[in-house]
This record gives C-alpha cells, structure tokens and sequence, in this order.
C-alpha cells in the first residue's frame, strides 16, 4: 500500500505534539476517553461561540488551521469569548478522526485538532459517506484495523507520530462507546439547532446564518458583549 507523505505544516506539528513536554508521549494507556465538548478560552468569558464541525470537512480545516488563529488572538486570548467545539461528523472518517483527538485528552484536545485538520488530505479521503453498505460495515464492526486498512494506517500514523503509543490508538479507533457519543453529538446538534452542514455556529444560543465572514463575526460578538 502506498501511503502519501504527510504535508509540511502537519508533520510540523505533530513534531512539536511529539516534543513539548505538554504533549509527552502518553503512558496513560488506559486514561479515561471523554468525549464531551471541548472548550478554549476563559469558561468565564461573556460570549459562547459554539462550532460544529466535521473531522473530513475542508471548509472545517480551512477554519482551523487559517481563521482560528486570528479569532484566537483577537477575541480568545482576550477574554472575550470562549470557543466550544462539538462534533459533527459526516462521515466514518470524521468519527475516526474525532476519535482519535477525543483520545488525546482535554489539555491536548485543540493541539490535535490542529494537527489532525493539518493532515487532513492525508487521511479524510480514505472515509465513506453515511448510508450505504460500507456505513452499514462501519455501524456493525466500528474498527477501521481490518475493513479499512488505509485508513487505519494513515491515522494511527498521526496518533503515533504526536505519540501515542499503538495500544492507545486502537483503543481509541475501536472504542464502539466513544463512536456513538460522536454520533449523539450530531443528533443532538440537528434536534437543538438545526445544524445541517460544517462548519455551522451558535453565538450565544443564536444559530447563524452560515460560517460568518472575520467582519460578521467580530459584529456579532460585540453585539453579544464581546
């Protein structure tokens, strides 16, 4: 099998995953999985802006990797708002995805966002869409070792480079329990919102309309309080 080489910013980043003492490599094998929603910022900032986004989503890695930094800087860093990222996965690749950064554990959760989203072209294609006979294999073994092997290479790749050890990625790839919350985490996104694409935004409990421009978005947070 022939694995692409990984793009110059994600094995950047995975190096320095692998090298900073925050992200050491993880002995913890047996750590806890929670995948709840994640938070940056200050939990007392006055303005919640909540994303939903899809692991094998373009327009989602672009937001990470070229828009987040800015809003980070401007409204993050500052107090102003605090970001909280829900999953939204639209496909097996996305679960998978979500898994493995779930699996890094809360203080490393947005790190690896950033390295998994940097990769992405590496690893998303190798997903299905829902629906259809493969989405049904994935619902009936939800392990991507032996029914999707490129897949299973290209992100225990990932996970071993930001060093996770091989018994900790395939407890994360394989954890049936941690898949199904990723799913519930759409479900409860579609029943609560609306949310039918990636990436979509809640400000404050206000579902808006489409990803905001930098210029709408600083608005809207300042009309919020921010």
């Amino acid at each position: 099998m022939t694995i692409r080489p990984m793009t110059i910013r994600a094995a950047g980043v995975l190096a320095a995953l692998a090298a900073g003492a925050a992200f050491a490599a993880f002995a913890e094998d047996e750590a806890p999985i929670d995948a709840s929603a994640k938070t940056l910022g200050d939990p007392a900032a006055p303005v919640t802006l909540v994303e939903f986004a899809s692991m094998s989503c373009p327009h989602c890695a672009n937001f990470h990797t070229e828009r987040l930094p800015r809003i980070k800087e401007a409204f993050i860093d500052t107090g102003k708002v605090k970001l909280e990222f829900r999953d939204f996965p639209l496909n097996a690749a996305a679960v998978f995805g979500g898994a493995l950064a779930h699996c890094a554990g809360p203080d490393r959760y947005f790190a690896w966002l950033d390295a998994i989203f940097s990769a992405q072209r590496d690893w998303a294609g190798a997903g299905f869409a829902m629906g259809g006979g493969e989405w049904g294999a994935f619902l009936d073994g939800g392990c991507p070792r032996g029914d999707w092997p490129e897949m299973w290479e290209k992100l225990a790749d990932i996970g071993k480079r930001g060093g996770m050890s091989e018994r900790r990625v395939g407890r994360c790839l394989c954890d049936r329990d941690l898949q199904n919350a990723l799913l519930q985490s759409r479900a409860d996104a579609a029943a609560a919102w609306d949310v039918e694409s990636t990436p979509s935004f809640v400000l404050d409990g206000e579902l808006l309309d489409g990803p905001p421009t930098d210029r709408e978005l600083e608005r809207a947070i300042a009309a919020h309080g921010g």
